[in-house]
């Protein structure tokens, strides 16, 4: 279980991936429903659980979706809208689970909603990226954005960016293929790390391929953020259940998360474990044969065998021609008090 607003990590010292399950609209606008995808989500150890804010009026003009004979999306994002009480009931039912509460605003008059009811953090959509009148809204808040960027050129981007800059420094990127699903010799993850140094902020993968794999390799090449649609069973209706994943695999998404914070440190100094390894592992520069006192050594005396626990083999070559001190019995790991 995350503690409560365990967002503001994502602009911390901590190394650890902000895992956000997304139920988007799998959740079919059922309340009820949703609390159970909230307790699936939590159980699984995500750290946040986003679903959408539709105001339709606000977020799409009628007519002109029908101009692009899509005015059944018109109607069906009416459909799913959520009214504020519902906004409270699910924060409310996030925080009693220890689960931040997202959610991705479609307009401005969203956003506003959004932060009545406390929302820890903006979730942007892709569609967004270039409506400035949201954007300037939710930074004004004074609340973290997490931007996805699915459809946009790299200078699209920067440019929201800069735009945003103006107003916080607390915003993050997804990198993102808005491809449903995405095919996955279309997820090019080596963006990820092309906008890392782009755009000097934290930057996630929002993953809408099947399965987890993508996602898990997104970590590896270093994701502060997972974004995967989520479900508590794919054979419920509706477009988005076939991208998303069930609660075991979320919860063995989490699990790599934590195997990739652990296993991304830089390169050390061998532990402990391994230098009591190396003592036998390595070799040491070993006598042939009984050698006594005064002789020169050369390569018919001696040789290079385990333990390291005498000169290193490494030393071979420099200690041909040196002298013995003492007299040292054949198959002797040999110290440097031996020779002169």
């Amino acid at each position: 279980m995350t503690n409560s607003n365990s967002v503001e990590r994502i602009f911390g010292d901590s190394t650890d991936p902000y895992i956000i399950a997304e139920a988007g609209v799998n959740y079919l606008g059922r309340i009820d429903l949703a609390k159970v995808f909230i307790e699936e989500a939590a159980a699984a150890g995500a750290d946040a659980i986003k679903f959408q804010t539709h105001i339709s009026e606000a977020e799409m003009s009628a007519s002109g979706m029908e101009s692009l004979d899509m005015g059944d999306l018109y109607e069906r994002m009416s459909e799913q809208e959520l009214s504020i009480e519902d906004h409270r009931t699910l924060q409310q039912y996030c925080r009693s689970n220890g689960i931040d509460f997202l959610s991705t605003p479609f307009s401005a008059e969203a956003v506003k909603l959004l932060d009545e009811v406390d929302t820890p953090a903006y979730k942007i959509g892709s569609g967004e990226v270039t409506n400035y009148h949201v954007l300037r809204t939710a930074a004004e808040t004074g609340k973290p954005l997490l931007v996805s960027t699915g459809m946009h050129p790299m200078s699209a981007i920067e440019n929201a960016a800069d735009f945003i800059d103006q107003y916080t420094d607390r915003v993050a990127f997804f990198y993102c293929v808005s491809e449903y699903p995405t095919p996955i010799g279309n997820v090019n993850l080596g963006a990820i790390q092309e906008m890392k140094e782009a755009l000097d902020a934290p930057i996630g993968f929002s993953d809408h391929t099947q399965g987890i794999e993508a996602s898990v390799v997104a970590l590896a090449q270093g994701a502060d953020i997972i974004e995967k649609h989520f479900t508590i069973d794919r054979r419920l209706p509706g477009g988005d259940q076939e991208v998303s994943i069930e609660p075991d695999e979320l919860q063995e998404l989490v699990e790599y998360a934590d195997v990739v914070v652990k296993t991304s440190g830089d390169r050390v100094p061998p532990t402990e474990t391994e230098a009591e390894i190396a003592e036998w592992a390595r070799h040491s520069i070993v006598s042939k044969t009984a050698i006594p006192q005064g002789t020169e050594l050369t390569e018919s005396n001696i040789t290079t065998k385990r333990p390291g626990t005498g000169i290193p083999a490494s030393e071979f070559y420099d200690v041909l021609g040196e002298t013995t001190t003492t007299r040292i019995e054949a198959d002797c790991v040999i110290d440097r008090t031996d020779l002169v």
